[in-house]
């Protein structure tokens, strides 16, 4: 199987973050389209605005593309999934990124399906291996495996149900993978040619420990016999149909013949990130996602399933400023999440907004504070202005934008606010609330300053 090489590039997660008004929405959509599409992603910023609102509208649509704005009131329990318990049952319900990585993992297998057709088992795969691994567990002895000349013990079994053999008297331990065991019990049942199923037993144990495999095939194998429900067809419970397929190393161009998609997370920075993913948190990371080869997965403690996400889903978190986490989950989140910056917006045109009054003017009067009182790294977004053609207009945006966005660079300084204020406003900064009175001459002050 040719393995792909490129499925970390691009990166599978990102944080924009930015000072307010530097654009970090439309940034988000403009990537958001990118990704989706796998278009460069310098081809879609040059896209005009209707352009990529009508595109960005039909990935909504067509149920690839996500938008969720964040509140305290987020839990683990709307991202990953809820339990209510009623009576004796418990009924599981899935949050937005398990149903998004339920429908992106199903077109992801549906295109692995028309390359590998014989990975879908055809009968109970998954019920047989979940009562073997159990009687491996319970006896502890699973200990050696008898008929061979060197004996394996269990050394452990993975979440995933990957089961690691050591020797006796060594610390070298040896992976049998679940997937590879299905592969071989599927060829085992539909297959009646010995030599057919000699030849794919070959190029499915290709490059693996072939002691081993055939030690744990050999109970594995008297277990099946006991076991006589195995036989019996599958009928696969719950909305997921192939959650019983585990991808191992994807062929290439499954990948990229999948549908891509793209959940979008604003204000991120209002809920630390072990609440809202729980354990399901390391495997965002692209190099844990399923079908890679340093894959995990996490049991979830309601539905006792096993979830992983795949490679074709995208996150896009935005926030104002780098959250204040601790040191472990900041550097976890720098492993999970490429970071991204976003400077002011310059887009500040040199145009009339009013008569006399023009875009440039104001932005540089308010720039001017800003690098007097604090940095001139720090800018008002020029953009902003270009709304405006009415008095009505500016007393909104200094009321929505320009003065929320000073008060912001004060912090808790009411001594530096009302400086920055006082040098910008003069006058008027005595009573701001009143914006909504002020005249054309207030701008042209405030302009000519």
């Amino acid at each position: 199987m040719q393995e792909s090489t490129d499925y970390t590039s691009p990166p599978l997660n990102y944080l924009i973050h930015g000072h307010p008004g530097t654009g970090k929405r439309t940034y988000a959509s403009q990537l958001a389209v990118a990704l989706a599409d796998q278009l460069p992603l310098d081809e879609v910023l040059n896209w005009p605005a209707p352009e990529l609102y009508n595109r960005y509208q039909a990935l909504v649509n067509e149920g690839q593309l996500f938008f969720l704005t964040m509140h305290p009131g987020w839990t683990y329990a709307d991202m990953i999934e809820r339990c209510l318990f009623q009576e004796n049952n418990v009924i599981v319900h899935d949050g937005i990124l398990k149903q998004i990585a339920t429908e992106a993992r199903g077109n992801l297998i549906e295109h692995l399906l028309q390359a590998e057709p014989g990975i879908m088992p055809s009968v109970d795969f998954k019920e047989l291996y979940t009562r073997f691994v159990e009687h491996l567990q319970e006896n502890g002895e699973i200990s050696s495996v008898k008929g061979v000349p060197n004996p394996f013990l269990l050394h452990s079994i993975m979440k995933n149900g990957d089961i690691l053999l050591r020797k006796p008297k060594t610390f070298q331990v040896i992976r049998i993978k679940r997937s590879k065991l299905r592969q071989l019990y599927v060829v085992q049942q539909e297959e009646s040619d010995p030599q057919v199923v000699s030849t794919k037993w070959q190029n499915i144990l290709e490059g693996e420990n072939l002691p081993a495999f055939e030690a744990i095939w050999s109970q594995f194998n008297s277990y099946q016999m006991a076991y006589s429900e195995a036989t019996q067809p599958v009928e696969i419970p719950g909305p997921d149909p192939y959650l019983d397929i585990q991808m191992d190393i994807l062929p290439s161009g499954v990948l990229q013949s999948s549908k891509k998609y793209v959940l979008i997370l604003e204000h991120i920075q209002m809920i630390e990130p072990q609440a809202l993913f729980g354990d399901a948190l390391p495997i965002l990371d692209s190099r844990r996602r399923e079908g890679c080869r340093c894959a995990q997965s996490v049991i979830l403690p309601g539905s006792k399933t096993s979830f992983t996400l795949p490679p074709n889903l995208f996150m896009i978190g935005i926030s104002q400023q780098i959250p204040s986490w601790s040191d472990e989950v900041a550097f976890l989140m720098s492993k999970v999440f490429q970071f991204v910056h976003l400077d002011a917006n310059q887009r500040h045109q040199d145009w009339p907004v009013i008569r006399s009054v023009s875009t440039l003017d104001l932005w540089n009067a308010i720039n001017a504070v800003i690098t007097t009182h604090r940095s001139p790294s720090l800018q008002f977004p020029g953009g902003a202005f270009q709304d405006c053609s009415t008095v009505k207009d500016l007393q909104a945006l200094f009321a929505k934008r320009v003065l929320p966005y000073l008060e912001w660079l004060s912090g808790n300084d009411a001594q530096l606010h009302q400086n920055i204020l006082q040098d910008l406003l003069g006058p008027l900064a005595v009573h701001p609330e009143n914006i909504h009175q002020w005249k054309l001459a207030d701008f042209k002050r405030i302009s000519r300053r």
